[in-house]
Order: structure tokens, then C-alpha cells, then sequence
């Protein structure tokens, strides 16, 4: 018997609600949910995210991507300088800002 590990742990998005003051919890939301095409909703998971935890790089980063994904650039290379600008030594999204 094989067991299926994503099915085997809940969704992120179940996680997030479980844990509403976690903000790594609405991080993995976000990226669950950009991975799932469902690209509001993980904007809306990673503003949750960045509120909760206003230090971490990590919420601007994926809101970059994801902007990026949606073809709205402007506001990707903003997402990706805060991120930079937080976060100096992640040249990801140094890159990313162009």
C-alpha cells in the first residue's frame, strides 16, 4: 500500500484557518493556492501573511510572482523592491525587480 503524501496532510488553506494568527501558515496558503492558479486568493493569503508578520521578506516575494503570473508588472517590481528592501541579501528578488 502506497500512501500519497499530499493527501495525506491537510491543505494549507485548511491549515491557515485552523492557525488564523499564523503567519507561516498564510504564507504556505499563498503559495498553495498561486501553485493552484488561484491567484486572488493568494494574494489575499499573503497580505494576511505580511500583516501578521510585517518583517519577513517572504510575503512580498511570493506577491511578486504572483503579480507577475497575473501580467501585472508594476506592481510585481514593487512587491519584489519591498521584499529587497527588507531583505537585502535575497538576491532573488533583486533579480526579480530587474
Amino acid at each position: 500500500m502506497s500512501i500519497d503524501a499530499a493527501s495525506a496532510a491537510p491543505p494549507p488553506p485548511v491549515i491557515a484557518a485552523a492557525e488564523p494568527g499564523n503567519a507561516r501558515a498564510h504564507l504556505a496558503c499563498g503559495i498553495a493556492l498561486r501553485l493552484a492558479g488561484r491567484y486572488d486568493e493568494a494574494i489575499a493569503a499573503l497580505e494576511k501573511a505580511a500583516a501578521l508578520d510585517p518583517r519577513d521578506h517572504a510575503p512580498a516575494y511570493e506577491t511578486g510572482v504572483v503579480r507577475q503570473l497575473q501580467g501585472r508588472v508594476d506592481e510585481a517590481i514593487a512587491s519584489f523592491e519591498r521584499c529587497a528592501a527588507s531583505r537585502p541579501d535575497f538576491f532573488a528578488a533583486h533579480f526579480s525587480a530587474g
